[in-house]
C-alpha cells in the first residue's frame, strides 16, 4: 500500500497484520488509536481500493538539480572546481528547459568515510560515504552558470575538505520562479544601472560644486579688476582634494576654521554661471546660453575691501593648500551624485548584487569608468542624508571585496572610501567608522 514503510509495517506485523485482507478485518477506529486519525483513515481506505486525493498530472517544480556520484576522482581543488563548472552548466541547461531560475543554491558532497577504502568494491563507485550539503540563499534569482559555478566553489571551500576524498558532486537550485519577463543579472554593469536611475526625476539636479566659480553679482566682467571673487574662490582646493587623514590631525581650532569656510561656500552657493576667473583675474567667457543681466537691488556677499583679497587670506590658505591637498596619483574626484539613486529595499538587493557580480567578473583590470559610477551612488547617498543605507552598502562592498582576495580590488575599496568620506565630512562634519584594508 502507498504510504506503508518499513516502520508502518513492523507495527502492523506486530499487530498480526501482513495482507490487505487482514487489514480489512480491523475497524477504523482501532486504526484511529493506533495510528493517529490521519493514518488510521488512510490505512482503512487504502485497504478497500478507496483514495479521494485529487490525481494531479503536473506537479509544481520545487528543485532543479544535477549530480554525479560515479568516476568522481580528483587531484587538487582546480580539478573540483572545473568539474563544479561543467556542472553548473547542466543546471543552466535544465533550468532554461523549465523556464525557471532561482535563488536557493545548494552543493551536495560524498566525502568517503575515514575507514573506508580508497578503492571501492564497485569499480570507480563512491563506496562508504558521508554525504555534506551546503547552501546559500542569493540576493536575486539566477539562472546564470557562472553566478551558481562561483557560489558552489566558495561553498566548497568553506568546507575545507580533501579533494581526493570527495567522490560525489551534486548542485541543487531552488526557491523557483519564472524567468517571464526577467533579464538577466549579469548582463548590465555599474554603469548601466546608474544610467537608468540618471532619467529619474532629480537625476539633473545642478551641481552646488562647479569646477568654476561665479563671480558674486551675477553680471559678466569686463576687465579683472571689476571682478571680486571670494577669498576661497581664488585660494581654496577642491574638498575632494582634502586628505582626511591629514585634515584630522590638524588642531582643532584651524580644523574648525577649515570646515567653517566650506560650510559657508555650501551655504551660498553661486547662483549664475554667466562668468568665471581664473586666478590671474583674466574674464572667461559665459558656458549658459542665457544673457547677463544688469544686477538689481542691493548686492549680496562681502562688501568691496580696499585690500586684495588674495593679500588678506592668500598666504594662510596658499600653505594649507600645500600642506593638505594629497599627492596626484591618489586624486580621486567623483561625479557629481544623482539626488535619488535608491529608493526601496527591492533596489537595495539589485545594487548588492549587481556589485557583487561586478566584484567577481573582473579578475583583471578594473574599469575606471565603472569605479567612478559607483563612487557617484554613494555620493548620492550621502546627499539623500542617509547614512544608515551608506553604511549598508559600504559593509557589503567590503565583505565582497574581502571575499574575492584581489590587491587590486582592496586598492579599489579604498579609493572609493577615501572620496566618500570627504563626502561624509562635507556634509555632516565628522568622518564615518568604516572598514579598511
Amino acid at each position: 500500500l502507498p504510504g506503508v514503510g518499513y516502520r508502518l509495517q513492523s507495527q502492523l506485523t506486530d499487530m498480526g497484520i501482513e495482507t490487505c485482507e487482514q487489514l480489512q478485518a480491523v475497524s477504523m477506529e482501532t486504526l484511529k488509536s493506533k495510528f493517529g486519525v490521519k493514518t488510521g483513515t488512510l490505512l482503512y481506505q487504502h485497504a478497500r481500493g478507496s483514495d479521494d486525493k485529487v490525481l494531479q498530472s503536473n506537479k509544481v517544480r520545487k528543485s532543479v538539480s544535477a549530480e554525479v556520484n560515479y568516476g568522481i576522482r580528483f587531484k587538487e581543488a582546480n580539478d573540483m572546481n572545473k568539474f563544479i563548472g561543467q556542472l553548473s552548466e547542466e543546471v543552466e541547461k535544465r533550468l532554461r528547459e523549465a523556464g525557471v531560475q532561482g535563488r536557493a543554491v545548494s552543493l551536495k558532497l560524498k566525502v568517503r568515510q575515514k575507514d573506508a577504502p580508497l578503492n571501492p568494491t564497485k569499480f570507480m563507485g563512491h563506496g562508504m560515504c558521508d554525504n555534506i550539503t551546503k547552501s546559500v540563499q542569493l540576493l536575486a534569482a539566477t539562472s546564470s552558470a557562472a553566478a551558481i559555478s562561483r557560489e558552489c566553489c566558495n561553498l566548497a571551500a568553506q568546507l575545507h575538505l580533501v579533494p581526493s576524498d570527495i567522490r560525489g558532486v551534486g548542485i541543487q537550485v531552488g526557491r523557483l520562479e519564472p524567468r517571464q519577463g526577467v533579464q538577466s543579472c549579469g548582463s548590465k554593469t555599474i554603469l548601466d544601472f546608474l544610467t537608468d536611475n540618471r532619467s529619474s526625476p532629480g537625476a539633473g539636479h545642478p551641481s552646488a560644486r562647479e569646477g568654476a566659480t561665479p563671480g558674486e553679482g551675477g553680471s559678466t566682467a569686463t576687465a579683472a579688476n571689476d571682478l571680486r571673487l571670494p577669498p576661497q574662490a581664488v585660494s581654496l582646493p577642491a574638498f575632494s582634494e582634502i586628505d582626511p587623514a591629514v585634515l584630522e590631525s590638524l588642531p582643532e581650532d584651524i580644523r574648525q576654521e577649515v570646515l567653517t569656510m566650506y560650510r559657508e561656500s555650501r551655504r551660498n552657493p553661486p547662483r549664475t554661471k554667466e562668468a568665471v576667473t581664473n586666478v590671474t583675474g583674466t574674464a572667461v567667457a559665459s558656458t549658459s546660453g542665457a544673457k547677463p543681466k544688469p544686477p538689481t537691488g542691493k548686492r549680496r556677499g562681502r562688501p568691496p575691501k580696499t585690500t586684495s583679497p588674495q593679500k588678506a587670506r592668500g598666504p594662510a590658505c596658499h600653505s594649507l593648500r600645500e600642506y593638505m591637498v594629497k599627492p596626484a596619483a591618489a586624486l580621486a574626484t567623483a561625479a557629481e551624485p544623482s539626488l535619488s539613486v535608491i529608493s526601496s529595499k527591492d533596489k537595495m538587493e539589485k545594487v548588492k548584487m549587481l556589485l557583487q557580480e561586478w566584484i567577481c567578473s573582473r579578475d583583471g583590470e578594473i574599469s575606471n569608468t565603472d569605479v567612478d559610477a559607483w563612487t557617484q551612488l554613494l555620493g548620492g547617498v550621502v546627499q539623500e542624508r542617509n547614512l544608515e543605507k551608506l553604511d549598508l552598502l559600504l559593509k557589503f562592498f567590503y565583505r565582497t571585496v574581502q571575499r574575492s582576495g584581489s590587491k587590486k580590488w582592496e586598492d579599489t575599496y579604498m579609493k572609493v572610501i577615501n572620496v566618500v568620506q570627504t563626502e561624509v565630512l562635507q556634509a555632516f562634519g565628522h568622518f564615518m567608522k568604516l572598514q579598511i584594508f
